[in-house]
């Protein structure tokens, strides 16, 4: 069970805490007049008291009572959940990576990537197919293959700088996997040296079975320092978003560009494909195009808010759109989504909560759209937003990207504040862990706890049969 007093009732916290405070002037007093030893226990009861105001940010408070999930969740066995875990060692950090059962949460392998290995130490871009994971080896100017079923190594392929030969490349995205191929979006200088005179990014596709590769595009001109971010439509069109605002349309199978527009990107915000639309963000508009030819579909005008408090507000489903914001109402910021229709732009319905938080994500499987928003994960109506279920682990903790595979949710979850006391109960949630729900009525099946969980991406589903 649990207890969301505190994110409902905000005075209630600074009531307890004055009741407490008020409640060891009292004691303190009594033992000045009795002129006992209680003053020693007022005194440790005193320090106590202001610790933990002090570490709550005076008046930021949880109570949470829960209980422990342990069932197997209804998918085949040969279904695995890969995620990366960086944990610091004595030098360094350490990286792995890791592969539980989808259906029990066990762990089938785990594999470090330390200093001596033939694999980078950090930050590693990663993506991954139905059957394999793919990194980006900045060190080694290389991208690698293992496979989903045990971790070891399918491939490896070293990219060359065809802009500058004699400067090492730096990737500056993850990989993108759509259709039997591998793209991969690279600086073509890691100095600074060419700050004045940027040579540009680079665009390579590899065959995912073999990692051959199949084409190369170098793009001068463009601010080394920049990010160029990769993103896949359906009928095999790459779409690459350019540091300069452009965004130009790539046929997969030969890098062929099909149409550019011009000035169509907004401050680092990733666009998003669905039903052969591509949609993003440009001045305070969604803009949508098509995605064949380019043109220009429709505009809808959102709040200031969507840029300066969301790093990725932008979700998709099958036919729609979701824009994720705060706004001030009556001086009271609350947050909402709003889910617009893929083709035309128009409104379908708008979920709105009380609860502030600054990073949201989206995603739609089947007739439900979840959507996480600080503590909460809610899942809602595609039809018409009405809300199904909630969930939430424990009201200091955020959820990342959901993930839904065969009526099964998994996400993981991590601190929101280090300064919020959580009073715990029974099965205290973990900082950081990985959730197994039941995407119908957000039923716990298992979770899966470790300290070093990357976070920052959703986990991979993959099959682990050979």
């Amino acid at each position: 069970m649990k207890y969301h007093a505190f994110a409902v009732f905000w005075w209630l916290p600074w009531l307890i805490i004055a009741v407490a405070l008020a409640g060891v002037a009292l004691l303190i007093v009594l033992a000045v007049r009795t002129r006992q030893r209680l003053w020693k226990i007022a005194s440790l009861v005193s320090a106590v008291v202001v610790l933990a105001c002090s570490c709550g940010g005076f008046g930021v408070a949880s109570l949470y009572q829960g209980s422990p999930a342990n069932a197997s969740a209804p998918v085949p066995d040969t279904l695995s959940l890969a995620f990366v875990q960086h944990a610091p060692g004595v030098t360094s950090e350490t990286t792995s990576l890791a592969s539980l059962n989808a259906r029990t949460g066990a762990v089938r392998w785990q594999h470090t990537f330390d200093g001596s290995s033939r694999y980078p130490v950090a930050d590693m871009f990663s993506a991954a197919d139905e059957h394999t994971i793919y990194f980006e080896a900045d060190q080694l100017q290389t991208i690698v293959a293992v496979g989903a079923s045990d971790g070891q190594e399918r491939w490896r392929t070293p990219l060359s700088n065809s802009l500058v030969p004699q400067s090492p490349i730096r990737f500056i995205a993850p990989p993108v996997v759509s259709d039997g191929m591998v793209f991969i979006s690279a600086s073509a200088s890691a100095s600074a040296a060419y700050s004045e005179n940027p040579p540009g990014v680079l665009v390579f596709a590899l065959h995912a079975d073999t990692g051959a590769l199949a084409w190369s595009l170098p793009i001068k001109g463009i601010n080394a320092n920049e990010q160029a971010q990769l993103l896949t439509a359906r009928q095999g069109v790459l779409f690459v978003e350019l540091p300069t605002g452009n965004l130009v349309a790539l046929r997969g199978s030969d890098g062929t560009q099909l149409w550019s527009a011009p000035d169509s990107t907004s401050g680092g915000n990733p666009s998003v494909v669905t039903d052969g639309v591509v949609s993003f963000l440009q001045y305070q508009h969604i803009v949508a195009l098509d995605a064949p030819t380019g043109k220009l579909l429709w505009s809808y005008p959102v709040d200031d808010q969507v840029t300066t408090a969301f790093r990725n507000p932008l979700g998709i489903g099958a036919s729609s759109v979701y824009v994720s914001s705060n706004r001030f109402i009556n001086n009271t910021a609350v947050q909402y989504l709003i889910s617009l229709n893929a083709q035309t732009g128009n409104v379908q319905w708008t979920y709105q909560t009380n609860f502030e938080s600054t990073g949201a994500s989206v995603t739609e499987a089947g007739n439900l759209v979840y959507y996480a928003h600080g503590s909460y994960l809610d899942a809602m109506r595609t039809s018409n937003g009405q809300r199904v279920w909630r969930y939430s682990a424990a009201p200091n903790l955020g959820f990342g990207t959901p993930v839904v595979v065969d009526g099964v949710l998994y996400v993981s979850s991590n601190i929101g504040s280090s300064h919020t006391i959580v009073m715990c109960f029974g099965d205290c949630p973990p900082s950081t862990a990985i959730y197994a729900l039941n995407a119908s009525t957000g039923a716990v099946y298992w979770r899966y706890a470790s300290e070093a969980i990357d976070t920052s991406v959703p986990p991979w589903v993959t099959n682990s049969a050979n």
